[in-house]
C-alpha cells in the first residue's frame, strides 16, 4: 500500500469512527514522507475530532500552505480556528472555501460556524440554513443551528433542533443535553429534568453533560437531599477517574500564605462583581494572590483582573493534569474554587487535591460533593446551621457577597409610578428562574395590587413563543395577558441598568434566588422582595438583603411575600425616599464593605485547618 492509499483508508477509518487507528496510519505515512499533504490533513483532522485544536491547527496550517486549493483543508482549518475561540481568523478561510465550491454543505456549514462564534447570529443562521437545504438529514448542522437558536434566546426553537438531532442519532448525549437545557431555558424546568434525569442516571462522563444536569437541579424544587446526593454521586465518578496527588507539604514558617483563585469567569460575568473588590483588597504582605484563568476568552475585565493579582496563570489551555500539577508547583496552600461543577469548572483538577487545602466559594449555589474539597464558605444566612447546604460550612459574619457595582452605572431615577399613576413589579432573571412555584409567587403579589404590571426581561422571551407560554403561565393563576410586559436581554450593559427606572419594586425568584441581579436592582435604588427557602440557592436573597440592612424585604412565607410587596407599592412616598437614598446606604453597608469582607475571608483561610479526609 503506497502512501497515497494508505491516507485514503486512513480516512476510511477516520469517517467509522476509528480515530485512534486513522491517527497511526497518518502517522506512518508522515514517518516516511514528512511533507505529506494528505496525511498532514488527515493528522490534523484527528486533532480537530478529538478536541485537541492547537496541534490541529499547526497540521492544517501545513497541509494548506502544502496545497492551498484544497477546500476541505480550509473547512477544516477553519473549525479548528473557529473550536479554538479564534474565529476572525476562521472566518476568511470559511468564505475562501465557500467562494472554490459554493453548492457545497461543508463550506456554509463552516461558515455558519465561524459567525456564530463570532456572535453574529442572524448571519450564523442564515448560513446554517443554507448549509441544512444541502444536507437536511445532517446532525450536526441541527446541533449548530440549536446553538445559534440559543445564542438569539430562542431555546424553544433550538429544542426541536436537538430533538431531530436525537432522532437522527439516538446516542447523542450532547444533543438530548441541550435539548433538556432549552426547556429548563424557558422555564420548563420539570419537563427538561425529565431528560437530564436519564443522563445523569445512565452514568455520564461527559462533564458538560454533568453541569449542565446539575445545574438544573438548582432550579428545581426538589429537596435538598436529592440535590446533594444527585451531585456526590457525579463527584464520585469524577474521582474515581483521576489519581490524587500526595499530600501538599506544609507552608514553611514565615512565608506567605499562597491563595489560588480558579476560575473561568475572569471577565464580563457575574462573579467579577463580587471577586474584583476582594483581589484589590488583599493584605500582600500577609498573602501572595494567584489567578488561574481558565478560559481562552478575555475582555476588558479580564485586564483589571490582571492587574490587581500578583501572580497570573493563564491555564485556558491546560488540561486537567498539567493543571494540578501546575497549581502543585506554585505551592498553592489553599485553592479557592470560585466555579464549582459549572460547564466551565475543572472538577478534574480539584479532585487530584493539588493544594493543601480547597474551598469553594461564590459561583455555584451548592456544594460540589467532591471530597478534596475541604469547605465551602458562606454565612449564617445563606447557610444557617441545619440547613441543606451539607457539612463543612465556613460562615463569614456577614454576608459570602461583597459587591463591587459597575463604575458606569446610570444615576437612580425616581419611582416610576410617580410619574405613570400605575405600578410595576419586575424581575431580571433568567427564565430558568422563574418555576411553577415562582409564578404562583409572584401572582400572589400581584393579586394584592390589582392594577400593578409585571416587567420581566430576559434572553429566553426574545422568543414569541416563549412569550406566549409565558403568558399562559401566569394566565392560570389569574394574571390577564396585559399586565405583563415581557422584553428579551439587553446586549449593553449601560442599557441593562437604564430598564431599572422603568421599576418600581424587584421580585425575586424561587427556588433559586437571583445574586447579581438583586445587587444591580439595589444598586439602582429599586427595592428587592425575597423568599427564603431551605438551601443557599434560595436564601441568597436572605444574605444580600440582609448584609445590606434591609432583612425586613426577606420572608420565609410566600402570603408574607406578597404582604410586603403589597406594603411597598402602597406608600409610594416612603418608596421614592428609600430609592433616592438606597445608593448611599449600599454603600455604607456590610455588602460593600470590601476591606472588612476581605479581612474577614483572609482570617477564615489563614486558620482553616482542612479535616482529615482519608
Amino acid at each position: 500500500m503506497n502512501a497515497d492509499e494508505a491516507v485514503a483508508a486512513a480516512f476510511e477509518l477516520l469517517r467509522a469512527g476509528d480515530a485512534g487507528g486513522a491517527e497511526r496510519l497518518f502517522r506512518e505515512v508522515l514517518g516516511a514522507r514528512a511533507d505529506h499533504a494528505g496525511a498532514l490533513h488527515g493528522l490534523g483532522a484527528v486533532g480537530l475530532q478529538t478536541g485537541h485544536y492547537p496541534e490541529a491547527i499547526g497540521l492544517l496550517s501545513r497541509a494548506l500552505a502544502a496545497d492551498r486549493s484544497r477546500v476541505e483543508v480550509q473547512c477544516d482549518l477553519a473549525r479548528a480556528l473557529a473550536a479554538d475561540d479564534r474565529p476572525q481568523e476562521a472566518l476568511p478561510l470559511a468564505r475562501r472555501a465557500l467562494r472554490g465550491r459554493p453548492g457545497a454543505f461543508m463550506p456554509h456549514y463552516t461558515h455558519a460556524l465561524a459567525l456564530f462564534k463570532l456572535g453574529r447570529y442572524d448571519e450564523a443562521e442564515t448560513a446554517v440554513r443554507r448549509a441544512l437545504a444541502l444536507a437536511p438529514a445532517n446532525p450536526a448542522a441541527h446541533l449548530t443551528r440549536g446553538l445559534i437558536l440559543e445564542g438569539k434566546g430562542w431555546y424553544r426553537a433550538a429544542a426541536e433542533d436537538y430533538r431531530r438531532v436525537v432522532e437522527l442519532e439516538p446516542g447523542n448525549e450532547r444533543a438530548r443535553v441541550r435539548q433538556g437545557n432549552a426547556l429548563v431555558q424557558l422555564g420548563r424546568i420539570e419537563e427538561g429534568l425529565a431528560i437530564l434525569d436519564r443522563l445523569l442516571a445512565a452514568g455520564t462522563d461527559d462533564r458538560m453533560v454533568q453541569a449542565t444536569c446539575l445545574l438544573a437541579l438548582l432550579h428545581s424544587g426538589r429537596a435538598g437531599d436529592d440535590i446533594l446526593r444527585a451531585h456526590a454521586r457525579v463527584a464520585a465518578r469524577v474521582e474515581a477517574s483521576v489519581t490524587r496527588l500526595p499530600p501538599a507539604p506544609p507552608r514553611r514558617e514565615g512565608r506567605r500564605l499562597r491563595i489560588g483563585y480558579l476560575s473561568p469567569d475572569f471577565r464580563m460575568h457575574s462573579v467579577a462583581f463580587f471577586f474584583e473588590p476582594v483581589l484589590a483588597h488583599h493584605q500582600r504582605k500577609r498573602f501572595e494572590v494567584f489567578c488561574y484563568h481558565c478560559n481562552t476568552l478575555a475582555d476588558e475585565v479580564t485586564a483589571r483582573l490582571k492587574g490587581l493579582a500578583e501572580r497570573w496563570v493563564e491555564c485556558g489551555r491546560m488540561d486537567d493534569e498539567a493543571l494540578a500539577a501546575q497549581i502543585r508547583a506554585d505551592g498553592i496552600d489553599v485553592l479557592v474554587d470560585l466555579a464549582g461543577p459549572t460547564a466551565g469548572g475543572r472538577p478534574g483538577v480539584l479532585a487530584r487535591k493539588p493544594a493543601r487545602a480547597q474551598v469553594e466559594w461564590l459561583g455555584y449555589p451548592a456544594p460540589s460533593g467532591l471530597a478534596s474539597i475541604d469547605a465551602r464558605i458562606s454565612d449564617a444566612r445563606a447557610d444557617p446551621p441545619g440547613s441543606d447546604g451539607g457539612d463543612g460550612v465556613i460562615r463569614l459574619p456577614a454576608s459570602f457577597f461583597c459587591y463591587g457595582p459597575p463604575q458606569d452605572a446610570p444615576a437612580t431615577a425616581a419611582p416610576p409610578c410617580l410619574k405613570k399613576g400605575s405600578f410595576t413589579f419586575g424581575s431580571f432573571n433568567t427564565l430558568a428562574k422563574l418555576s411553577d412555584a415562582c409564578v404562583a409567587l409572584w401572582a400572589g403579589a400581584l393579586a394584592r395590587v390589582p392594577d400593578a404590571r409585571l416587567l420581566l426581561k430576559a434572553k429566553a422571551l426574545a422568543e414569541p413563543a416563549a412569550r406566549e407560554e409565558t403568558v399562559a403561565r401566569f394566565a392560570a393563576h389569574g394574571i390577564a395577558p396585559e399586565r405583563l410586559v415581557l422584553r428579551g436581554w439587553s446586549a449593553q450593559l449601560a442599557e441593562h441598568f437604564a430598564a431599572y427606572s422603568e421599576v418600581d419594586v424587584a421580585l425575586d425568584n424561587f427556588p433559586f434566588n437571583g445574586g447579581t441581579t438583586t445587587c444591580h436592582a439595589l444598586w439602582m435604588g429599586v427595592p428587592v422582595v425575597s423568599l427564603a427557602g431551605q438551601r443557599q440557592a434560595s436564601r441568597m436573597g436572605l444574605s444580600i438583603l440582609t448584609a445590606a440592612g434591609r432583612a425586613e424585604w426577606c420572608s420565609e412565607d410566600a402570603g408574607r411575600f406578597a404582604e410586603i410587596a403589597a406594603s411597598l407599592a402602597a406608600d409610594t412616598a416612603s418608596l421614592a425616599e428609600i430609592r433616592a437614598g438606597m445608593r448611599g446606604q449600599l454603600q455604607a453597608s456590610a455588602l460593600m464593605d470590601a476591606a472588612a469582607f476581605t479581612a474577614s475571608l483572609e482570617s477564615a483561610l489563614l486558620g482553616y485547618v482542612p479535616a482529615d479526609k482519608k
